[in-house]
């Protein structure tokens, strides 16, 4: 219920997401209760926090393992980092080709870039949308992105 302060760190009568990673070091039930204790601290905004267990998180499964690196990216937004978030964003897209996350993601990454200045970059992802995922919500709507990135390049 939108606790994540009791999902992280237990209730006294259930572990959290951090005795679990504790209790159970190495496996593969710490493994994926890094990727929630991440969320939780995203969440509750302990951004830091959050990117230690995201970058911890290995996971096996792909569209998991994609809204983790989103996640991640989302953290380094959080933090000011910025050029990292818009490289982690783009993983995410990547990493789990899909068209309901992959063209949130490269949207996101191209908002990054142009954040940093990185405009040719942006265009490149944005260009990335309307060629890939043409019919996404982002894709209805790309080509402001693109002749924004356009205008400030100039």
């Amino acid at each position: 219920n939108d606790d994540f302060a009791k999902a992280l760190n237990g209730d006294g009568n259930y572990l959290g997401f951090a005795d679990v990673i504790d209790e159970f070091s190495g496996t593969e039930v710490a493994n994926l209760a890094k990727y929630y204790a991440g969320l939780c601290c995203l969440n509750t905004g302990d951004f830091n926090q959050a990117v230690s267990y995201l970058e911890d998180y290995n996971g096996k499964d792909v569209f998991v393992s994609s809204v983790a690196i989103g996640a991640l990216a989302d953290a380094y937004m959080e933090l000011g980092n910025v050029a990292e978030a818009a490289k982690c964003y783009v993983s995410a897209a990547k990493k789990s080709a899909n068209s309901f996350t992959s063209p949130m993601y490269l949207l996101r990454a191209g908002m990054a870039y142009e954040m940093v200045g990185d405009y040719q970059n942006a265009i490149n992802v944005y260009n990335t949308i309307k060629a890939d995922y043409p019919n996404s919500n982002e894709g209805f709507s790309i080509e402001k992105y693109i002749a924004r990135a356009q205008a400030e390049m100039k």
